[in-house]
């Protein structure tokens, strides 16, 4: 249980634990994206993707959605998205039900995207499945990139050690 509790309060480098940096407030305007619920964060990424140059983008409906919550296809490929505004850290099994969909649908690729982290054996199951993995440093760079100063992630540790 304590390890939990630190899980939740803390990122974990190289063996070592840094707290994680709260923050209610919005920075000059800018969107948090360890606040939002998780359809607008969808909705967040869906604007992304399509800034990224994707097309025919669009969002799953909520039921039923068998672990794709984006669609969207570039330069004649398929993709497909599971989006997970999450604290704790993504498992093995999303991947799973994503890398079983994408197999399903004929799919050329299969992306998660977290705010938080991977466990081991969702990143190795990822390996496996050739399933594309984004975490909460990842995505963040890819806001910036697209749409420079409009995010953050308050629940990044931003401290250089």
């Amino acid at each position: 249980m304590i390890f939990n509790i630190i899980n939740s309060l803390c990122i974990k480098k190289e063996e070592a634990y840094y707290p994680m940096i709260f923050s209610d407030e919005i920075q000059d305007g800018s969107i948090d994206i360890a606040t939002l619920e998780g359809e607008v964060f969808e909705d967040e990424v869906v604007k992304l993707l399509r800034e990224e140059g994707y097309n025919n983008v669009f969002k799953s409906s909520r039921t039923g959605d068998r672990g794709v919550d984006i669609y969207a296809k570039k330069e004649g490929k398929s993709y497909i998205f599971q989006v997970k505004r999450w604290v704790n850290k993504v498992d093995g099994s999303v991947i799973q039900r994503l890398h079983s969909m994408k197999e399903n649908n004929n799919d050329d690729y299969a992306e998660c995207i977290t705010t938080s982290e991977y466990t081991q054996p969702a990143i190795l199951e990822a390996e496996e499945c050739n399933v594309n993995l984004i975490d909460g440093e990842k995505i963040i760079e890819r806001f910036n990139k697209a749409f420079p100063g409009k995010y953050y992630h308050s629940l990044l540790n931003t401290r250089d050690n």
